[in-house]
């Protein structure tokens, strides 16, 4: 995640180790490299959701870790930032990267196999679902697989996934057994119960933060061929009496067998009539299922439910999810189906939505005993409680940032007549199921919000396993700092000076594309090199409200980096650096109104307090600071940029 200059404004020296560099990659690489003048980039780098495409400076379709390892170790070393690509089905962009190295294992590490026997499924990181499922299901076996049969493995695996069959066997991570993943420094490492098991534990529901997944291994279950499920649609007429024949189902308690999905939509073209949808799923014969579901039934919907074939289960939303769509997407929880609630979410969605804004809302009621079972800290998974997922999707053609908003505007409006009427909305909102998140995976402090008393842990292993954050496109792990080691201790004459500086930078950019920026500093003392890495991100909120955050910040002794920069770089980015921080102050200047008070900022924002010396302190920032319409243009974007300045001792042994 670090801004390489461009080619061009190197000295010809760099552009030319560049060059060669590249030259060496593409020679030791065994898959394919796709760069934008090839016939194939388009393809390359279209995703499930339109508006989650990026132009990436480079697309390497592995075919195994090793090639995995050199991308990993090519993009550190021409400082590009990276994404992994499973199935591609983040709307928020996550598996792209603009300017920078994907690494796309869906075209040669795509396939599945099974051992019978031990009752085991091998799937590559590039797998998508259907082939789980269907390879799986041929020896009468199946895991935990999501609800949508185009979703890669990878993502939600790595996010935790659930699933239809998770009020039997929990999360898609509870019957993950083992891992093969490359990571930050290109190592490839094993990943299970006994060995590297910190790791093990944080890539459960630690998103992709800690490598890239090349092979998952996921326990099976004895599985029937066939299930009760398929589609009940209720039109609006129905719709009062559905609402409440659906609470009542869920407050009687339906056993592990069973689940629901209650879908609150339009129909497709040309009618688009409002309804609900339920899809249900009895997990044995249409006679049981019939049963369970007779209160539905009786109420004479369109009937399209019988026996499904187990790998057809997962195919019954893609009509409404197809490929080619824009998306955006925002979850919520609820700690108990409401009718009221859905009625009013029906209502809202009637009169928001058209054929040029297709909203949905899902009610996701599967059982969570099985889920509960496990406990919080079992995991890096940390949403085991009561609540449920609700998901609001919003979809549309047109890829302009207008719909983008309108389609932001719109998942929020709905999902918020849920978290609203919770007990404790902000928990309902900022707790919610990490797969379902937008683009808000892009403020800092949401990930401790998601992860919760599991984040303290989860910086330990980032410090470890990719202190240098090579992997931050979902909610971005700060690595844990120690600055109160001895080698950090300032003499009285040497001192930390650390301060956060929150700035309104005024640019034109795309709301509907998240803004990456990061800024590489190298600078000496005495015998020591100091990498100063400045990371921030700035994330479009709504059209008059921004927020932002620093998703990673460290301090890093020039040895233990895989590469330093060489003295040109370091000279071009010294100079990128100054002239940014110079114009970042000027603009704090003017927004505050109040130059002379450098060391207060707008809404009460200071710099950290005195800890080393007579300033400095260890890392803090506060994520969040609204600026409304009123008072400055509505295209400023709040940058919090964090800086640190070190010192050292003459007498610090020498790392260099």
């Amino acid at each position: 995640m670090v801004v390489h200059p461009p080619t061009s404004m190197l000295p010809k020296s760099s552009a030319l180790f560049a060059m060669a560099s590249f030259a060496e990659f593409k020679s030791a690489f065994k898959g394919d490299i796709v760069t934008p003048e090839h016939p194939d980039y388009e393809n390359a780098i279209q995703r499930w959701a339109v508006n989650a495409t990026r132009r990436a400076k480079i697309v390497a379709f592995v075919k195994d870790a090793n090639d995995a390892s050199l991308a990993v170790k090519y993009a550190r070393e021409m400082s590009l930032p990276i994404a992994i690509r499973g199935g591609g089905h983040n709307p928020a962009g996550s598996s792209s990267s603009e300017g920078g190295l994907v690494v796309d294992l869906s075209r040669y590490i795509n396939g599945c196999r099974v051992d019978a026997e031990k009752k085991l499924a091998y799937a590559g990181g590039g797998a998508i679902w259907q082939t789980v499922d269907e390879v799986a299901i041929k020896s009468g076996l199946a895991t935990v697989a999501g609800t949508v049969n185009h979703t890669g493995v990878g993502g939600l695996t790595l996010g935790g996934g659930y699933g239809w069959l998770s009020s039997s066997y929990g999360l898609v991570i509870d019957n993950l057994i083992q891992v093969t993943m490359v990571v930050a420094d290109g190592s490839i490492l094993i990943a299970n119960e006994s060995e590297n098991s910190d790791l093990f534990w944080a890539i459960r529901g630690g998103g992709c933060n800690f490598g890239i997944c090349c092979e998952f291994v996921y326990r099976l279950h004895e599985q029937p061929r066939t299930v009760y499920s398929g589609i009940l649609i209720f039109p609006p007429p129905l719709v009062d009496q559905v609402i409440n024949v659906t609470a009542d189902w869920w407050k009687k308690g339906p056993g592990p067998k069973t689940s629901l999905l209650q879908v609150i939509s339009r129909g497709p073209a040309p009618d688009y009539a409002p309804g609900i949808v339920i899809i249900p799923f009895f997990n044995g014969t249409v006679e049981e299922g019939r049963a369970e579901f007779k209160a539905f039934l009786d109420l004479n919907p369109i009937d399209l439910t019988g026996e499904t074939p187990y790998e057809k289960l997962n195919t019954l939303q893609n009509p409404n999810v197809r490929h080619g769509q824009c998306i955006y997407m925002r979850g919520v929880t609820q700690h108990e189906y409401s009718p009221a609630v859905a009625k009013q979410v029906y209502e809202r969605m009637c009169d928001i939505s058209s054929k040029d804004m297709r909203i949905s809302v899902l009610f996701e009621l599967f059982p969570l005993d099985k889920i509960r079972s496990v406990a919080k800290d079992a995991t890096a998974f940390n949403l085991r409680g009561p609540e449920s997922n609700v998901l609001c999707i919003c979809a549309w053609d047109e890829d302009t940032s207008e719909y983008g908003a309108r389609g932001r505007n719109a998942a929020f409006v709905m999902s918020d007549i849920v978290s609203s009427a919770e007990e404790s909305p902000e928990t309902s909102k900022m707790r919610a199921y990490g797969n379902y998140v937008g683009d808000e995976k892009l403020e800092c402090d949401r990930a401790r919000k998601v992860f919760g008393n599991n984040y303290p842990r989860l910086q330990q292993i980032k410090k470890k396993y990719d202190p240098e954050v090579v992997f931050s496109k979902w909610f971005s792990i700060i690595p844990e700092i120690d600055l109160s080691a001895s080698q950090f201790s300032p003499s009285p004459q040497h001192y930390c000076l650390t301060f956060t500086i929150f700035t309104e930078t005024i640019i034109n950019f795309r709301p509907r594309r998240p803004l990456h920026t990061s800024l590489y500093f190298a600078s000496t003392h005495s015998k020591v090199t100091i990498i100063h890495t400045i990371m921030a991100t700035a994330c479009y909120e709504s059209s008059t409200q921004y927020s932002a955050a620093a998703v990673s910040h460290y301090l890093q002794d020039g040895q233990r980096r895989s590469s330093r920069p060489d003295a040109a770089n370091a000279h071009y980015l010294s100079h990128l650096y100054t002239r940014f921080i110079r114009r970042a102050w000027k603009r704090i200047s003017r927004v505050t109104r109040k130059p002379e008070r450098a060391s207060v900022l707008p809404d009460g924002f200071v710099l950290i307090n005195a800890r080393y010396g007579a300033r400095g302190g260890a890392f803090s920032s506060r994520e969040r600071c609204a600026t409304s319409s009123s008072s400055i243009s509505t295209r400023i974007i709040l940058f919090s940029i964090l800086f640190a300045l070190c010192k050292y001792s003459d007498s610090a042994p020498s790392r260099a």
